[in-house]
Formats: C-alpha cells, structure tokens, sequence
C-alpha cells in the first residue's frame, strides 16, 4: 500500500508542476501525434512525456521518438531531435535542439540542461542562471540519419584542432571547404556561415552533374 501510495505521489506531482506546450510528436515509426508536450530537460533523457487528455500524462521512451516540434510562444517554435551521434563513444544518442538548417544541412546544439524562461524561451547560452556551462555543436546533411560532433564550447574554451580537424573529416566532399580549415581561415562561431558555403558549393556542384 506504502509503494503504491509513493507511486501515486511522483505520478500526481509531475502531473501537477510539469510544464506542457502545444507540438507535434514524431515517433520513429512515423506516426505523428498532436499533443501537449514537456519539453526534454537534458540531452540524455530517456523518456518523453505528454498529454493528449487534460490531466492525463504519458510518455514514450526517448528511443521510439524521432523529434518533437513545439511552439513555446507567438514567436518562437523549437524543433528537438532524438538522435544517434556517429563520432561520439560516450553518448550513443542525444536531444538535441536544431539551431540552424539549409536544403543541405543543419547544425544542432545541446546543452547540460535546456533553460525555458517564464517568458517561454529556450536560452542555450552558457550561464549559472540556467545550469550550462557548456554546449556542443553537431552537424547532420540530408538524408543521413545520424549527428556529427563537431566541437564543444566550455567554460567559453573551443579546441581549435578538434575544431578544424571534425569539419575537414565531414565535408571532405568539398576540397575547397577543407583547404580554408587547413589555413584556419574560420572560427567555431562562424559555423553557420560554414554551412551556408557548404550548401551554395554543393548546389553548384549538384548544377554540373545534371
């Protein structure tokens, strides 16, 4: 009786202070539920929990989500992923919030913990206020299913050869890409501006072989 009255409590305590916002859910098997959803705390969570009814919360394990999308507020919509990391023996899958996408590419990013203010927006800058000290940056082209790790930013340090040494190994497709990484000609804050030049050299290169 003691156990289930436990049970009881954790379920009616999450239910009560979890904070739920409008999405979409899609699930790894393709099917796309509209849902109330919280939104995942940490890269590493291993369930996703949401309620379709009022008052009922449910959940999936992480691992039978493909994404959420949620819309935090008028103007902001968040798109987190969950997804396997090619380069990574520590973590083998992440949340992870898009950041930044072309027709080509996209950039995620992760943090020790996700921030959402009272104001409903996502913070992924390094601070003591919402518990990050670091995030870490992957990239992922179209139509490859898996997150390439591309530096960390901690304690506002970025190692310059790890840096220089993942994009000259994931965009080995584009020599002229890799050449500007050899002379250091971009810094991590320019990742961006990377996949913008990754996409425009790749459509032209798509234009020559038609």
């Amino acid at each position: 009786m003691r156990f289930f009255f436990l049970i009881f409590s954790c379920f009616f305590s999450i239910s009560c202070f979890a904070k739920l916002y409008p999405g979409v859910i899609y699930l790894a098997d393709g099917t796309v539920i509209e849902a109330n959803i919280e939104p995942p705390k940490r890269p590493n969570d291993l369930f996703l929990s949401y309620s379709v009814e009022k008052g009922k919360l449910k959940g999936f394990k992480s691992s039978d989500v493909k994404g959420v999308y949620l819309n935090l507020n008028k103007k902001e919509n968040v798109y987190f992923g969950y997804l396997k990391i090619e380069n990574d023996k520590k973590q083998k899958s992440v949340w992870a919030v898009l950041s930044y996408q072309t027709n080509k590419i996209e950039v995620y990013t992760t943090a020790n913990e996700y921030y959402i203010s009272k104001n409903n927006y996502l913070s992924l800058s390094t601070s003591k206020l919402n518990g990050n000290d670091g995030l870490t940056y992957y990239l992922k082209k179209n139509k490859v299913d898996e997150l390439f790790r591309v530096f960390e930013y901690r304690d506002g340090i970025v190692d310059e050869n790890e840096f220089y040494k993942n994009l000259s190994q994931y965009f080995h497709d584009e020599p002229r890409l890799v050449k500007s990484f050899i002379k250091k000609e971009y810094t991590w804050n320019e990742i961006f501006k990377i996949c913008e030049i990754y996409t425009t050299l790749s459509e032209y290169r798509d234009l020559k072989t038609v």
